[in-house]
């Protein structure tokens, strides 16, 4: 029987290609993909027709059973609200229908815009929102900075607390932030400012981007390693059970439960059949994948396929998927294969050996492993179902006999 992962579809639609703030780091438009400058600023009525006729197509044959929507800029919130609508209509009446079983509509957003009236509308049309804050206002207004060089914290928190109640319409979106892991930064004062200041339940924590072409120093990957601990290292602390951190949540549903690492093959081919629809309507590849190489952007127009199954045979995306299926060289002989996957497709990629890479932040991946399986040995769960559970996600079991037997270190403050 396939798992939930198994016909699921993710779309990010760049539904705005314009943005009102300039994050240093941001790959969209700093990361070599200039694609944007020649893109219509936001998605219009046109195209968003073409979208909604695509959505109709692509599940008519019953191949997506989970469908998820990411309206994504750019800023989002400078999108015009009809064709957002329009697209999100699409979507829901599709799901009333039940040709699709489940539906997720999210909007990734800096904050910078949130009102009452885009309060409504997310709520009105059940779209989930997050914001994204690297940290404290020292922290992040190091990187996330606005057209004229001024830091954005503090209306981004504004925009968050508008977002979870503190508007006039009354209405909580119970949003969750994003952040981007800073290798010289402290992953515990993190957690702490977004859950103890900010009150937020729900976040995450991505890899800075780069791959084995950027030179990624030693310092870099051990100060990613650093902060991922401090993180999980807060989070055990907090003991708060509603707090939910999604690289520790993945985890932990992988060395828990027998069924969540039987779902870690088919989680990773979703995340390798991600596709971006730009604001022209053009199909790419995940969104940051695309910054790798023209083959992983526009494969074709949305107008173009009538499936699935027709859109994952492009070249490009056959490549992304093989790749989240068979371990690079270096790690086919890692325990942590199974839940891991050799990270994400830019932390993977080189232009020589393309995905047969390990992770470049694979020592802080692993060291991050090893801690949580530790604890959980020292918390009462036995060393063979944590092994079992990694051969189930994947990991060979010869690799895997004997890497939660080492005496774990007590957790540092």
């Amino acid at each position: 029987m396939e798992s939930r992962e198994a016909k699921s579809l993710d779309l990010i639609v760049k539904v705005a290609e314009r943005c009102n703030i300039a994050c240093t780091y941001c790959y969209f438009f700093f990361g070599g993909d200039e694609s944007h400058k020649f893109h219509p600023p936001y998605v219009n009525e046109e195209t968003a027709a073409e979208i909604e006729a695509f959505l109709d197509r692509i599940t008519a044959d019953g191949a997506v059973e989970n469908l998820m929507i990411y309206f994504h800029g750019g800023e989002p919130m400078m999108a015009p609200k009809p064709v957002i609508a329009r697209i999100a209509r699409a979507a829901r009446r599709l799901s009333e229908s039940g040709r699709v079983a489940d539906l997720g509509l999210s909007m990734q957003t800096n904050g910078m815009l949130v009102n009452d009236a885009w309060i409504r509308f997310c709520a009105d049309l059940g779209i989930g929102v997050g914001v994204s804050l690297d940290g404290d206002e020292a922290a992040n207004d190091r990187f996330r900075i606005d057209k004229k060089g001024r830091g954005t914290y503090r209306r981004a928190v504004q925009g968050f607390r508008r977002l979870a109640g503190e508007n006039g319409a009354g209405i909580d979106l119970h949003p969750g932030l994003l952040s981007v892991i800073d290798p010289e930064g402290d992953g515990a004062r993190r957690l702490e400012h977004f859950s103890g200041e900010i009150g937020a339940q729900r976040m995450n924590f991505l890899h800075p981007d780069g791959g084995h072409d950027q030179g990624i120093a030693p310092a870099q990957v051990a100060g990613v390693e650093n902060f991922m601990l401090g993180v999980f290292r807060a989070w055990v602390r907090r003991r708060d059970s509603g707090l939910r951190v999604r690289f520790i949540k993945d985890l932990l549903d992988t060395l828990l439960s027998d069924e969540g690492a039987r779902t870690c093959p088919d989680s990773a081919r979703r995340l390798s059949r991600i596709l971006t629809i730009s604001s022209n309507g053009m199909l790419g590849a995940e969104d940051t994948a695309r910054t790798l190489d023209a083959r992983f952007r526009d494969i074709g127009h949305v107008r173009d396929f009538d499936s699935v199954a027709q859109i994952f045979a492009t070249p490009a995306l056959v490549e992304m998927q093989q790749a989240a299926a068979t371990p690079p060289a270096a790690c086919a002989a890692c325990p942590w294969w199974g839940t891991c996957r050799g990270g994400t497709f830019t932390n993977r990629y080189s232009a020589q050996n393309g995905f047969d890479n390990p992770s470049v932040y694979c020592d802080a991946l692993k060291a991050f492993f090893e801690e949580v399986s530790a604890w959980l040995v020292r918390g009462g769960i036995p060393v063979e179902d944590i092994e079992r559970r990694l051969i189930l996600a994947g990991s060979a079991p010869e690799a895997v006999l004997g890497a939660a037997r080492a005496e774990p270190e007590p957790l540092r403050a």
